[in-house]
């Protein structure tokens, strides 16, 4: 039984990155030979033998040796291993394509083996935007994305890829990628025909929905959750009628049911679901806000308070539509949350909380009013 590290810890030891977590494949070892040697190993695959020991993964490979293992891997930068001794084992490309700042296929089957890499490729592309893509990359996510075998991915991976591309440097170019590969369907639909679509008349954007919510995107980019939700906010101009295009009257409102779907499809955390529903109904109120009645301030704020989302919809605002509405929203929330419902209310249900809603918008009136 042959142990190597392999993969992500070798390929950042290599560039001298932060390490943060060590995966081993086993090879030419059974399952009851690896629980022998590892008694505390705890089997978290299925259909694959995959453990985990002392927090690292264990992948037991069906790889007579290391170099055949190395060749089913998804990209040369990925395919790279370390036996116990600290020999180094690559696949023939490897080297030079890290030192060439390089995203290779091994090989476009691996792909259609896997289609996840799909999603793999789109987001390193964004973790790495100094990389640039293989003439063989597209090709092979072309093939792969037109597979049968693209439906069967559990859900789950595809949105922890999401969850880590909205968390990369440039999470633009994790959509800029899945355009190229033709890789929408049938897990990002809402997409599918954004790239067509203008985002809306001049002066207000320029260019089509895709590079609008890619612009977006970037923008926030350093906080995963607000680019997530960069994402979701100008979903509901995908299904606008064409004979209405430029504008999209009520995308906020179609957007925020589309948003909900994608984010069910990809299972990913409610947290996140939430967010992107919340900014595809409010985004464009809160880039209203100064033309806000007092009410809608104040059902806006405490909506955004209540979700732990307020400073995050104030960033997808500037970057959405270069509004700074920081100091006056922050103004206003804090003036909400002076306000206290009297004794005599205490207890009256639907009466107490209308009452802390007139008292609410009355202190937001008189804020307003101050200036």
């Amino acid at each position: 039984m042959q142990i190597y590290r392999v993969g992500g810890s070798v390929r950042d030891e290599w560039l001298k990155l932060p390490i943060s977590d060590h995966d081993f494949v086993v090879i030419a070892g059974s399952e009851t030979q690896f629980m022998h040697a590892f008694p505390q190993a705890v089997k978290v695959g299925g259909r694959h033998a995959v453990f985990i020991v002392q927090g690292c993964e264990y992948t037991l490979s069906t790889a007579p040796d290391i170099e055949t293992d190395l060749a089913t891997r998804d990209l040369t930068i990925n395919a790279m291993a370390r036996d116990r001794e600290g020999n180094l084992f690559a696949h023939p490309h490897a080297l030079a394509d890290l030192a060439n700042l390089m995203l290779r296929p091994v090989a476009a089957e691996n792909f259609v083996h896997d289609p996840l890499r799909i999603f793999r490729a789109a987001r390193f592309s964004a973790t790495w935007p100094h990389f640039s893509h293989h003439r063989t990359l597209v090709p092979a996510m072309r093939v792969a994305a037109k597979s049968e075998s693209i439906k069967k991915i559990a859900a789950e991976r595809v949105g922890r890829e999401v969850i880590k591309a909205c968390n990369s440097r440039r999470p633009s170019r994790f959509l800029q990628l899945l355009a190229s590969g033709d890789a929408w369907i049938p897990w990002f639909n809402e997409l599918a025909e954004a790239a067509g679509i203008p985002a809306g008349p001049p002066p207000y954007h320029n260019g089509s929905v895709l590079e609008h919510i890619s612009h977006v995107m970037d923008r926030l980019a350093g906080d995963g959750l607000a680019v997530w939700m960069g994402l979701c906010h100008d979903l509901g101009k995908t299904i606008t009628p064409v004979d209405q295009w430029p504008r999209h009257h009520g995308h906020d409102r179609t957007g925020s049911t589309r948003a909900e779907i994608l984010g069910q499809r990809l299972r990913l955390p409610k947290r996140y679901i939430a967010a992107g529903v919340f900014s595809a109904r409010w985004h464009m109120v809160a880039g209203q806000y100064f033309q806000l009645r007092p009410a809608t301030r104040v059902r806006l704020l405490t909506a955004a308070h209540k979700q732990g989302l307020l400073s995050r919809l104030i960033n997808l605002v500037s970057a959405d539509r270069d509004v700074d509405i920081r100091a006056a929203a922050q103004a206003d929330m804090t003036s909400i949350l002076a306000v206290r419902l009297p004794a005599e209310f205490h207890g009256q249900g639907i009466m107490a909380g209308q009452r802390l809603f007139e008292l609410r918008c009355q202190a937001v009136a008189g804020k307003r009013a101050e200036k």
